[in-house]
C-alpha cells in the first residue's frame, strides 16, 4: 500500500455574520461584557441581547464544526463585530479552546465563564440525546496508522550448515642456486608440487625459453641463477552457518473509524484519501461506512463488529466474517433507519473461535435532525 497523504480543505472563518439586531446593539450591552458580571435569574434587556451574541457564537461554531467534519475547523478564528448606538465598536471572539474574550479599544478582556455557561444554556439550542456533540476524530493518528506496519524479521530456532568453497592461488618463487643447473622436475620435488600442475610465469635467459618450447618440462635444465614465479590454484573448503528466519505480521488493530463513503479512485487498493466524510457524528437520514483495518497471519481467524447503546450497555448489532490474512480494510456499512437517534460504541474484534486476539472500540452518534 503506498504512502497515504491527506490533503485537508481548511475552511477559515473571519467574521461570523449575524441579523443586524445582533450587530449592532444598544451601549449597555458592551459595557455589560466589558464589567463581566455574573448572570442572575431576573435579567434585563442588557443582559438578553449580550448572552444571545454569545449563545450564538457558541451555537454557529458547534454547526460549523459538523459541516466542515475536520478538528482544524474549530482552530479558525471566529467572531462577532458589535457596533452601539454611540459608534463604539467591539469584537467578540472564539478561542480554539472554547474561551471567549472581547476585544475593545486595542485590549483584550476574558469573558466570565458563568456568562458563558449561561449562554449555553439559555441560547444554544438543545437535541434529545446528552453529549451529542462527539469530540472530533484525530485525523493526523488515522492517517498515520493507516499505513499499517512492515512484517517483523524473525529467527527461526536452528542453524542451516553449508560448505563455502573459496578458490585462491599459491604464487611460488624459486631461484636456481646450482651452478650446474636444475632439472624442472628436482624443482618441483623441492617446493612440493607437481611439474604438470606447475606453470611458468616468469623466466630468465633466452635458452630457458627456448628450451621451454621443444621439451618436456621434467627434462629442462634451467641455468645458474635463473629465476622462476610458479603459480598453483587451490581450493578452500570452510563449513558456514546460516540461521534461518522469516517474516511475519503482528495481530493487531491499527485503525477503525466511520465516515460516509469509500471509492477505490486510483484502482491501486484503498488509500487514506478514498475515503470520504470522516466523522462521527450522523443524522438520522444518513448512511454510516464502519471502516475496520487488522494486520494478521493468522489463517483461521473471523472477526465480528458489535454495536452497543452507550447509556445502557444493551448490544443491538453483531456482524461476523472470516478474517483473511494480511493487511485488511473491512467495509461494513449500515443504515441509520436500524437505530434511533442516540450514542453508540462500535467494537471490531479478531477472535480464535470464542478467544478474542485484539479489539479497538470507536464511539458515534446519531443526531436527531
Amino acid at each position: 500500500m503506498k504512502k497515504l497523504l491527506l490533503i485537508l480543505t481548511m475552511c477559515f472563518f473571519s467574521t461570523v455574520s449575524f441579523s443586524q439586531n445582533l450587530e449592532t446593539v444598544g451601549a449597555g450591552v458592551i459595557d455589560f461584557l466589558l464589567s463581566n458580571p455574573k448572570t442572575a435569574n431576573n435579567m434585563n434587556t442588557t443582559d438578553v441581547a449580550a448572552l444571545n451574541i454569545i449563545g450564538n457564537l457558541l451555537k454557529t461554531a458547534g454547526e460549523r464544526k459538523h459541516d466542515v467534519n475536520v478538528a482544524n475547523a474549530s482552530a479558525n478564528k471566529q467572531q462577532i463585530i458589535l457596533n452601539d448606538n454611540s459608534g463604539r465598536q467591539a469584537t467578540v471572539n472564539l478561542d480554539p479552546d472554547g474561551n471567549i474574550y472581547l476585544l475593545y479599544n486595542g485590549l483584550v478582556y476574558p469573558i466570565n465563564q458563568s456568562i458563558v455557561s449561561q449562554a449555553k444554556e439559555e441560547f444554544v439550542s438543545k437535541h434529545q440525546i446528552k453529549n451529542e456533540y462527539l469530540p472530533p476524530y484525530d485525523l493526523d493518528e488515522i492517517r498515520e496508522n493507516f499505513a499499517f506496519e512492515n512484517p517483523k524479521k524473525v529467527e527461526k530456532e536452528g542453524k542451516t550448515a553449508y560448505e563455502d568453497t573459496t578458490k585462491y592461488e599459491v604464487i611460488t618463487k624459486y631461484k636456481v642456486t646450482n651452478k650446474q643447473g636444475e632439472y624442472m622436475s628436482e624443482i618441483a620435488k623441492k617446493l612440493g608440487l607437481s611439474v604438470e600442475d606447475l606453470k611458468l610465469i616468469y623466466y630468465r635467459g633466452l635458452e630457458t625459453k627456448k628450451l621451454l618450447n621443444r621439451m618436456k618440462r621434467d627434462e629442462i635444465k634451467a641455468k645458474y641463477r635463473t629465476t622462476f614465479e610458479f603459480k598453483e590454484t587451490k581450493y578452500k573448503a570452510e563449513t558456514k552457518y546460516e540461521v534461518e528466519t522469516k517474516y511475519e505480521l503482528e495481530t493487531k488493530i491499527p485503525i477503525v473509524f466511520t465516515c460516509k463513503w469509500v471509492k477505490d479512485f486510483d484502482d491501486d487498493g484503498f488509500d487514506f484519501d478514498d475515503f470520504q466524510g470522516i466523522k462521527n457524528s450522523f443524522s438520522k437520514h444518513e448512511k454510516i461506512l464502519f471502516v475496520l483495518g487488522y494486520q494478521t497471519d493468522n489463517e483461521n481467524y473471523t472477526y465480528s463488529l458489535e454495536i452497543y447503546e452507550f447509556e445502557t450497555g444493551n448490544l443491538l448489532f453483531r456482524r461476523m466474517g472470516d478474517a483473511s490474512p494480511g493487511q485488511i480494510i473491512i467495509g461494513e456499512e449500515i443504515s441509520t433507519h436500524v437505530l434511533v437517534p442516540g450514542s453508540y460504541i462500535f467494537i471490531f474484534k479478531l477472535k480464535s473461535r470464542e478467544t478474542t486476539i485484539a479489539s479497538k472500540k470507536e464511539r458515534f452518534e446519531i443526531r436527531n435532525e
